[in-house]
This record gives C-alpha cells, sequence and structure tokens, in this order.
C-alpha cells in the first residue's frame, strides 16, 4: 500500500460534539466554520452530528410522550381505586346497618330473623337443583 495516506482517525468526546451542535443550531457558526474554527475533519463530520442529535431528541420527545400517557393512565387508576374504595365502604355501611336492622327486629319480634333467613334459603335452593 505504497502511496497512501493512513487516515488519522479522532474520536471527539459526547461534549465536544454537543458543545458543537449546539452552536451551529444557535446560529454562531456554520458547519463549515465549526469545522474550520475547531479543525475537525471530514466534510460530513458535523452533519453526522446534527443528524444524530435530531434523532435523539426525537426519541426523547418519544420517550416523554410515553411517559406522559402513563401517568396520565396512573392518574385514571388512581382515581378509579378511589372509586371502588368508597364503594367498598358505603356497602360496609350498608351491611351493618342492616345487620343493626336485623337485631332490633329480633329484640321487637323474639324471634331470630337470620336462622329462618337462612333455612328458608336453603330449602329453595335445594328446590332449585332439584329442578336442574
Amino acid at each position: 500500500m505504497e502511496g497512501q495516506e493512513e487516515k488519522k482517525v479522532v474520536i471527539y468526546s459526547e461534549a465536544f460534539r454537543r458543545k458543537v451542535v449546539e452552536e451551529v443550531r444557535s446560529g454562531e457558526i456554520s458547519q463549515s466554520g465549526a469545522q474550520k474554527k475547531y479543525g475537525i475533519g471530514g466534510n460530513t463530520t458535523v452533519k453526522k452530528w446534527l443528524l444524530r442529535s435530531d434523532r435523539m431528541e426525537e426519541e426523547q420527545k418519544k420517550k416523554r410522550a410515553s411517559m406522559e400517557k402513563e401517568v396520565a393512565e396512573l392518574e385514571k387508576l388512581k382515581e378509579e381505586k378511589q372509586q371502588l374504595e368508597s364503594a367498598l365502604a358505603q356497602a360496609h355501611l350498608k351491611i351493618l346497618s342492616l345487620e343493626t336492622i336485623i337485631e332490633l327486629a329480633e329484640k321487637h319480634y323474639g324471634e331470630s330473623i337470620k336462622k329462618n333467613l337462612e333455612t328458608e334459603q336453603l330449602k329453595d335452593s335445594k328446590k332449585d337443583k332439584k329442578k336442574k
């Protein structure tokens, strides 16, 4: 391979790349001006950095949108949970009040209403099973 020059590979830090991209985007300097100012080799190097930066920003926007969607869904689930807990608490109160009414009725009439209801329900369920 005589007569060919070896290409010098320069690896630029991410911080340096961001600085150059920021300067170009802000209009402080052009792509070719950045190449000259910082001695950046390759005619498309700065352009590639800009494209890569654009892709990264687009990915970040998508991630943010996805996170916002997840946060909204989480808030919706929290609200639904709160409604369900409230409904459960109301059901418990209703059960307690009905049990209190049954106890008062049992004291007033001197009979066990629960036992009578339970035996009637058992009879009804046995009849239903025979019909099937």
